[in-house]
């Protein structure tokens, strides 16, 4: 991963993941499009956790159906045992419900979207087998359980940095309220030291995700960031001629394939030599980049354009498909020459 100093000192060409890093990113968010992007990014880097955290989550309810099993007492206690069994057992086909979410790509986005509802609803069925203990006047034979609930929450599922915080602040509170609502008086001090341990551990889990997601968020942007620069020609900011040679190889097996036209324009600038020599390269540069600037203008989308040659003779190529409404290639040559 390069580190963001070294980035941005490094001459970055104008574009949305440059700007970003010499921008920065305290708050952990992004410029819209790009934080969309990088959403879209999580989501996919995201899918072997959550398929090893649908596993973990399987087994750790499993423990649980054994434990209550071995520490309750269920000829003084069967309905405790029942109710807690319910519950376990309702989790357990909670987990069954959502697995293909976690297993099928094609069911990526019904996963993010339903991913801090299974997290808040597996706190709340921790809770509630807390309050069942506690209508029982059973000791309950572990205090772990809200603290592993927590924990859930900041498992890497592909939720940002804050909708996480957000989410183990909601248990939290949820907790606190379980206990001084069904606590009682004589549990009142343990409940409330269980507490604050968990909110120990939110804070230590939030901060140890902030570096986290803060060095995924650099990895990201300089990925795209070396990406681009490997695709594009630095000076005029279009993509270059090795890049452009697949978009059009893609363009024409398309247009083959549903039997569209793709046109082609070289677009040459007259006398630019005689101009570089006369003016200095610097100016020659400055022109290059407007040319770069008003083709983008004028096209399509932006690798619709592609430098081809060197400085002295630039020249740029557009494809085009009937099947969006684009300009013929003359006039798209009368507007550039305007």
């Amino acid at each position: 991963m390069l580190a963001r100093d070294s980035l941005v000192q490094a001459g970055l060409p104008d574009n949305p993941y440059a700007r970003q890093l010499r921008n920065g990113f305290r708050w952990l968010r992004f410029e819209k499009e790009l934080e969309n992007e990088f959403r879209e990014f999580l989501s996919w880097n995201s899918l072997m956790q959550r398929r090893a955290a649908i596993g973990v989550a399987f087994l750790i309810w499993a423990l649980f159906i054994v434990a209550d099993w071995m520490m309750v007492d269920i000829r003084l206690h069967p309905s405790l045992f029942e109710q807690l069994l319910g519950v376990r057992l309702g989790m357990i086909g909670l987990l069954l419900v959502v697995w293909p979410a976690a297993f099928l790509p094609s069911l990526r986005k019904v996963g993010d979207a339903i991913a801090p509802y299974c997290l808040l609803l597996i706190n709340l069925a921790v809770l509630a087998c807390d309050v069942l203990f506690e209508w029982h006047g059973v000791p309950r034979f572990t205090q772990l359980g809200a603290t592993l609930g927590i924990l859930a929450v900041f498992f890497p599922l592909g939720l940002a940095f804050w909708a996480c915080v957000r989410l183990a602040l909601l248990c939290l509170a949820l907790n606190l309220a379980v206990f001084l609502l069904f606590g009682g008086e004589e549990n009142l001090r343990t409940n409330l030291l269980n507490t604050l341990y968990n909110g120990l551990v939110v804070l230590i889990c939030s901060f140890a995700l902030y570096l986290q997601d803060y060095a995924q968020r650099e990895q990201f942007l300089g990925r795209r960031l070396l990406g681009m620069m490997a695709e594009q020609d630095s000076l005029t900011g279009l993509v270059n001629r090795r890049y452009y040679e697949l978009l059009a190889q893609r363009a024409l097996e398309q247009g083959a394939r549903e039997e569209k036209g793709v046109a082609l324009i070289l677009v040459d600038v007259d006398d630019f030599k005689a101009y570089n020599d006369h003016y200095g390269h610097p100016a020659g540069d400055a022109a290059l980049r407007q040319l770069g600037v008003v083709l983008r203008q004028g096209a399509r989308r932006p690798l619709d354009i592609a430098a081809w040659a060197g400085r002295s003779s630039p020249c740029c190529s557009t494809t085009a498909r009937r099947a969006t409404p684009w300009p013929s290639p003359s006039a798209c040559g009368r507007r550039w020459r305007r």
